[in-house]
């Protein structure tokens, strides 16, 4: 777990998201393809990191909140926030990865997956669940 009032874990955590190059384009993806996996990344690296900070002040606060990185046995990363209201967790590994984010209560939740295919064909689903009833799924 990382300790929240140690500064070098915060320079680690935000190094980890800084803007990088993402995917870069193969044969077999097009560029619409690769600009909707960047933009899906951007979006949920940016969300997890408010979490993170959310975090960090139930923390100081309560002494509640979870922001754990784990490394994965055979490569890859898998992030876990967890806030009063709302848990997050972000698989990475090798050019493909997912992010799902679910609120405590149930009411809402947003799952996030880029998958590099062996042929370098990138493969995107977004799916938005905005209550118990309604799901949105976009491919």
């Amino acid at each position: 777990m990382i300790q929240h009032d140690d500064k070098s874990c915060r320079k680690l955590i935000n190094f980890r998201f800084q803007k990088k190059k993402f995917l870069p384009l193969r044969k077999g993806t097009t560029s619409a393809k690769r600009a909707q996996a960047i933009r899906m990344h951007n979006e949920a690296t940016v969300r997890l990191k408010e979490l993170r900070q959310i975090v960090q002040s139930e923390v100081i606060g309560s002494g509640q909140g979870t922001d754990e990185i784990i490394q994965l046995q055979g490569g890859g990363e898998l992030h876990f926030v967890n806030t009063k209201n709302t848990r997050a967790y972000y698989l990475n590994h090798e050019e493909s990865w997912l992010y799902l984010e679910r609120e405590n209560d149930g009411t809402s939740g947003t799952l996030y997956i880029v998958r590099r295919l062996q042929d370098g064909r990138l493969v995107t689903k977004t799916l938005h669940q905005l209550s118990h009833s309604k799901i949105f799924l976009d491919q």
